[in-house]
């Protein structure tokens, strides 16, 4: 989630919605991939090229009419506005939770929401309150994201990263990746490989990461309230984490203790692909030890 600088629309022919004339658009951040919003574009002739109002700077505007409703498939609604850029009377939609901070703040007169808007990236353009709730969420994940990752990290921290999701560093680790005979991460069950059809590569020094920690029950006792579950760690080369909240304190055996407690997980540890998911005939419970390589 951020704010972008500019702002391109990619138009549909005119067409009235509620007795106005109007070109469907679709707005993308000037500096993002626009080839969704064109193939959308273009979809009723595809040999023209669709028309499109490319880099506006993304200043707060008003004068936006709220005009229709439309009800999509499994249950999903937009709502319809109206407003002028570049003398072009533009539709587009507005999600639910901005109209009720519209409603619940500045409100609608005549049909025409009343305050400032601007767009803000949330997985797609999104049209929101100037200075509401998801303008400010906004602005400070992009804070966070001009930050730069810490470069020490310390046993037994937590961090926070650039999305605002804690981790607790369990320190660095010495495993094994599993590669197929194409060079590809092995994902199938060693009980029904033969030994030749992989191959184990060594990996060394990378961090582990407990994902979402109970900090609470953590700090009061790490040995009895450590995860057993595999999916919860991950392993990866260098996590960017941007602020640490919390120290845990560690047991001096704490890849140990988590070792002898995996290996009693019906679910395999995934350590090594770093996705933090589990899949299923890949013991790696035994496979990771502390790494010789320090912070």
């Amino acid at each position: 989630m951020h704010v972008p600088e500019k702002v391109s629309y990619y138009l549909r022919p005119k067409e009235k919605c509620f007795g106005e004339e109007v070109f469907p658009a679709w707005p993308i951040d000037f500096n993002g991939n626009s080839k969704a919003a064109e193939t959308w574009a273009q979809y009723q002739n595809q040999k023209e090229i669709p028309a499109a109002i490319v880099g506006q700077s993304n200043l707060p505007f008003g004068r936006i009419k709220l005009l229709d409703l439309e009800t999509r498939g499994h249950g999903g609604r937009a709502w319809k506005i109206a407003f002028f850029k570049e003398g072009i009377c533009l539709l587009a939609d507005l999600r639910e939770d901005v109209l009720l901070e519209v409603l619940k703040g500045p409100g609608i007169v005549g049909g025409e929401l009343q305050g400032e808007y601007l767009w803000i990236w949330d997985g797609g353009l999104k049209l929101v309150l100037k200075d509401g709730e998801c303008h400010k969420k906004a602005m400070e994940n992009g804070a966070r994201k001009a930050l730069k990752s810490l470069s020490k990290l310390e046993l037994g921290g937590v961090y926070r990263d650039l999305a605002g999701r804690e981790f607790l560093y369990l320190g660095r680790i010495d495993s094994e990746d599993l590669l197929d005979l194409d060079g590809e991460r092995f994902e199938g069950d060693l009980s029904f490989c033969l030994k030749n059809e992989i191959k184990i590569v060594s990996i060394r020094g990378h961090e582990l990461w407990l994902m979402r920690p109970d900090i609470k029950s953590l700090k009061l006792d790490f040995v009895k309230n450590s995860v057993t579950m595999g999916w919860y760690y991950q392993h990866v080369k260098n996590k960017k984490v941007i602020e640490k909240i919390d120290q845990v304190n560690l047991p001096a055996n704490h890849l140990l203790l988590i070792r002898n407690k995996l290996s009693h997980d019906y679910h395999w540890l995934n350590l090594m692909r770093g996705t933090g998911e589990s899949r299923p005939g890949i013991p790696l419970y035994d496979r990771f030890f502390e790494s010789e390589k320090k912070n």
